[in-house]
């Protein structure tokens, strides 16, 4: 897969491939938009960074993240610390917006009542 299948893919632009190489989160390795192909295991790390990016997850997270992964399968409780505690401030932040929600959806209600 080259650079230009890669973005399109995953509807990237080539900025923000740069904004993950310059996060330190991506090493292209000379690939570019003039030419040069991604190995199947670049486009699989890729997948796994951009769900996590996707996901909202901090770029400090996301990095400790994939450097724990790159050390192999003994990272993987570590691994799933990182993603649960991310879930759970998910989760906190979904109920916030469901009670404010909750609270409009309440005086939507009294409005139309009156």
């Amino acid at each position: 897969m080259n650079y230009d299948d890669l973005c399109e893919c995953y509807h990237l632009s080539s900025s923000v491939l740069g904004e993950l190489e310059s996060c330190g989160l991506f090493e292209s390795k000379g690939q570019s938009a003039e030419g040069g192909d991604f190995s199947r295991e670049d486009v699989c790390y890729l997948k796994r960074l951009f769900t996590l990016k996707e996901a909202g997850i901090e770029a400090d997270v996301i990095k400790e993240i994939m450097d724990l992964e790159k050390n192999g399968k003994g990272t993987v409780p570590r691994r799933l610390l990182l993603l649960e505690k991310q879930r759970k401030k998910k989760m906190t932040r979904l109920r916030y917006y469901q009670q404010s929600v909750d609270r409009l959806d309440y005086l939507i209600r009294e409005l139309r009542k009156a």
